[in-house]
């Protein structure tokens, strides 16, 4: 379980299903951040394992409650799993978060939250969320990351997978007066776009509330500035680290062209990389949600198992 400290809100939890799954805002450097929870069956302060999943943009923790309730089912609430919002996605304010700064407010929260000196992770990372996982492991040694999987991952070449659209709507000027005419767009207007786009019901309510400036502005400011650092592939994140990695790429993922999924299986053969036939943005239909939940599973419970065998060579 994450330490205990002066940082969270005091009436800031809030139950989503059967006291298993729980939602919290938390203070993390400063950043009202959500936290969606799920905890395992031995809720003590002692775990020695947490799953850290980091979203993709927008970073809304809501997103991932069917994919987390799945996986946790899945791996019989051994681990709690943790899924830490992007900065400024779950909470209206006036600042930006650039790319940078999203992956500083991860560190952050495992720093302030987590006790890194006895504590072991799993990270996951969808979509850029990937890329972030991929920064922690290489550049934080002082956390015992076991394993990272990524998820639909970008992490090269970020900005020839945006659509045109995306493209001129991040750009900078263009970006601001767009959140505007989003913001003052009439409320029957925007339920007619959301009521008739191809996505659960409950996806939709978690859309709602959040067409107005701040949230669009922080949305589409994130995806320019990912777009500005994700270039070449960095072979340091993945060279050093490939006997932790697992990657879940999606067969028609345009962020991924199959082009380059096969480059990098070819760059790297020793990779352990799965292609399915999901779309990148999984987790707005609960099949597919379970679906990944299913593949990641495996992939968890093998850790789970070296994981014991370690703690009981040790004892």
């Amino acid at each position: 379980q994450p330490k205990q400290t002066n940082n969270r809100m005091m009436n800031g939890v809030s139950v989503l299903a059967k006291d298993i799954i729980k939602k919290e805002t938390i203070n993390v450097n400063n950043i009202l951040t959500n936290i969606l929870t799920s905890y395992s069956n031995d809720h003590h302060d002692d775990i020695d394992l947490n799953i850290i999943l980091i979203p993709g943009n927008p970073g809304i923790v809501d997103f991932y409650t069917d994919f987390v309730s799945e996986l946790s089912s899945l791996i019989g609430h051994k681990y709690p799993i943790h899924t830490i919002s992007q900065a400024g996605h779950d909470h209206e304010t006036d600042n930006h978060f650039d790319l940078e700064e999203q992956i500083e407010h991860k560190k952050k929260y495992i720093k302030d939250y987590f006790d890194v000196e006895k504590q072991k992770f799993i990270l996951i990372g969808h979509s850029v969320g990937s890329y972030c996982c991929l920064r922690l492991l290489k550049e934080c040694k002082e956390f015992n990351i076991l394993k990272v999987i990524n998820l639909f991952p970008t992490f090269q070449q970020l900005y020839e997978g945006l659509s045109t659209s995306i493209k001129w709507l991040v750009t900078p000027g263009i970006r601001q007066v767009f959140c505007s005419i989003l913001h003052y767009t009439p409320k029957g207007i925007v339920d007619y776009f959301i009521n008739n786009h191809d996505s659960e019901e409950d996806v939709k309510d978690i859309v709602r509330p959040r067409i107005n400036y701040n949230y669009a502005s922080n949305i589409l400011y994130m995806a320019y500035t990912e777009g500005k650092i994700i270039k070449e592939l960095d072979n340091d994140l993945i060279e050093p680290h490939l006997d932790k990695l697992f990657f879940i790429f999606g067969s028609s993922d345009q962020y991924t062209p199959i082009k380059q999924i096969e480059d990098f299986q070819n760059t790297y053969e020793d990779a352990n990389v799965q292609i399915v036939d999901i779309p990148h943005a999984f987790v707005i239909k609960k099949e597919h949600s379970k679906f990944v939940a299913n593949e990641v599973s495996k992939f968890v419970v093998d850790e789970q198992e070296n994981n014991n065998n370690n703690n009981n060579n040790n004892n």
